[in-house]
């Protein structure tokens, strides 16, 4: 895991560091922690690989919050805990999608119970397949959970989900490549649709998340023996 502290007094990120070497150790974990004294030093060296970040909110600089949101507009994924001296602080914390909060002074068995929240939450992350979207501002990951339905313009993607619309190079070859088989089915030479978000099927069409799309005579039968494996025989 690569762990990042955002604090700015040097004390309290000392005791994080020791924290997170001892919850390592008793759990049998390895993790990679960076240091960083300020907002601004955090946001200069920033990469989307980070797992976990603590961030304290009172900081010089650059507060927490604004630090956060603009950690968010790089990337989405880091789980996110703030450390505060005053808890007040960090009711704003679902603006940034914050996990938790701790409150100074803190303790290891309250960091132990975020701390195993975390480490549950990156592994989870782990386990879904995703794809990385990359433009000149951002990196982001979209889950293939997440995605509503995908076409194709050329060799450019757009994939419809759970957080907007997005555009990657890449073609729907590739992407079916990477898609659960079960899943995902093309319905014509353009989409491919995820089955947990179609919710019904017309003589030519199919809505999948609210939207209608064209379904192509040769796809259709396909299209129905899919749905009918993927909702046990029904």
């Amino acid at each position: 895991m690569k762990i990042a502290i955002v604090e700015n007094e040097k004390t309290f990120s000392d005791t994080l560091k020791n924290y997170i070497d001892r919850y390592c150790a008793e759990n049998c974990l390895s993790a990679q922690v960076e240091i960083y004294p300020n907002g601004l030093e955090f946001i200069e060296k920033f990469t989307p690989t980070l797992n976990i970040v603590f961030m304290d909110i009172e900081m010089p600089v650059m507060d927490g919050m604004e630090t956060a949101k603009r950690m968010r507009a790089l990337s989405g994924d880091p789980c996110l805990i703030f450390v505060t001296k005053v808890a007040q602080f960090a009711v704003f914390g679902y603006t940034v999608d914050a996990m938790d909060y701790m409150v100074k002074p803190i303790d290891y068995f309250d960091f132990s119970l975020r701390m195993k929240k975390a480490v549950r939450i990156v592994q989870s992350k782990k386990d879904v397949k995703g794809i990385m979207i990359r433009t000149q501002s951002m990196v982001k990951r979209v889950n293939l959970t997440d995605i509503h339905f995908v076409e194709t313009r050329g060799h450019t993607l757009v994939l419809h989900s759970e957080s907007g619309v997005d555009e990657k190079r890449m073609t729907l070859r590739e992407f079916e490549e990477v898609a659960e088989k079960n899943k995902f089915i093309r319905i014509n030479k353009c989409y491919v649709v995820n089955l947990d978000y179609l919710t019904k099927i017309g003589k030519d069409f199919a809505i999948v998340a609210g939207v209608p799309l064209q379904i192509s005579r040769a796809r259709k039968k396909p299209l129905l023996d899919a749905l009918a494996q993927y909702l046990g025989g029904v």
